[in-house]
């Protein structure tokens, strides 16, 4: 059976985004570890830890991954200040975006 959390992870480490362990289903690092400061893309760590840890979430590093992430909050007039940033930036519906659980 395949692991889709660490086919999700090895998917990032590819496209040479820094990833490393959090807890399942929470954004903290895994006890023991130390958290941004562990990101990898090299794929035999990645997979040790999924196979240490099968259920662990993925976190990334934006630094080394060069990429930006915009958080935005619905509930606090999110939607409405990204409406405005995506018109004045003429940013396309073909960036990648993310919805997490609530």
């Amino acid at each position: 059976m395949e692991n889709k959390l660490l086919a999700a992870a090895l998917w990032y480490a590819r496209h040479d985004w820094y990833i490393f362990p959090l807890k399942p289903r929470r954004k903290e690092p895994l006890p023991g570890t130390h958290g941004v400061k562990d990101a990898t893309n090299d794929e035999k760590q990645i997979q040790a830890w999924w196979e240490e840890h099968p259920n662990a979430n993925i976190g990334g590093a934006c630094g080394p991954s060069k990429i930006t992430v915009i958080d935005i909050d619905g509930d606090k007039g999110g939607a409405d200040s990204w409406a405005e940033l995506r018109a004045s930036y003429t940013i396309d519906d073909k960036t990648p975006t993310s919805l997490t659980a609530t």
